[in-house]
């Protein structure tokens, strides 16, 4: 009875945690959906849509961190398919799947790095850590964009007659810098409040 009594309770954490990754997934989709886009450039500014996803790996892991992550991604290349019909061949199409759309969204499900391990009700987030790890990804996110940028993309650059990855880094930071700026500033008010970073932590 003490097996079944366990299995029952392992199988409901799952379900709960499964809930949770569920809801925060969503709520990074419906932000993904109010953006910005600057003028001149290209990209979108949104309004913290990879804190969710990031949240979702410091909380739970690698596992679910990286899953929830992984399915973002398959969102944004749902949502992102047009930029296919500006390029063509093999090599083009899977450079921007992986380097625009798999690896700089999957890659925040790495968040896990903070994770907190320690199950204990009095389990505290390393705040430093946290906020490094998140910033460390999303400049990483932006690193995948401005390789795509530089090989696949690179005939607009020659269009305006600037260098590959000049025109590359300036597409990219006009809109990643303000998106990770307002992602770590909003992360950055939740763990610095204890009944936020409370809610983080509590298992």
């Amino acid at each position: 009875m003490s097996e079944e009594i366990k299995s029952n309770s392992k199988n409901r954490e799952k379900t709960r945690v499964l809930c949770e990754c569920a809801i925060m997934l969503a709520l990074s989709i419906a932000l993904s959906f109010f953006s910005i886009t600057p003028g001149g450039f290209g990209g979108s500014i949104t309004p913290a849509s990879m804190l969710p996803v990031l949240l979702v790996g410091i909380r739970h892991g690698y596992k679910w961190g990286i899953g929830t992550a992984f399915i973002f991604s398959i969102f944004q290349l749902v949502t992102g398919l047009s930029y296919f019909s500006y390029i063509q061949g093999f090599s083009a199409y899977l450079v921007c799947l992986l380097f625009d759309f798999i690896i700089p969204f999957t890659l925040l499900g790495l968040s896990a790095f903070a994770s907190i391990k320690n199950k204990r009700e009095d389990a505290r987030l390393n705040v430093p850590k946290v906020i490094i790890t998140s910033g460390v990804l999303m400049v990483m996110r932006f690193l995948c964009h401005f390789v795509s940028g530089v090989t696949i993309w690179r005939a607009y650059a020659d269009e305006v007659g600037q260098s590959p990855f000049v025109y590359s880094l300036l597409y990219n930071v006009v809109y990643m810098l303000p998106e990770i700026a307002i992602t770590l500033s909003v992360l950055g008010l939740f763990v610095g409040s204890g009944k936020i970073r409370e809610l983080i932590t509590k298992k």
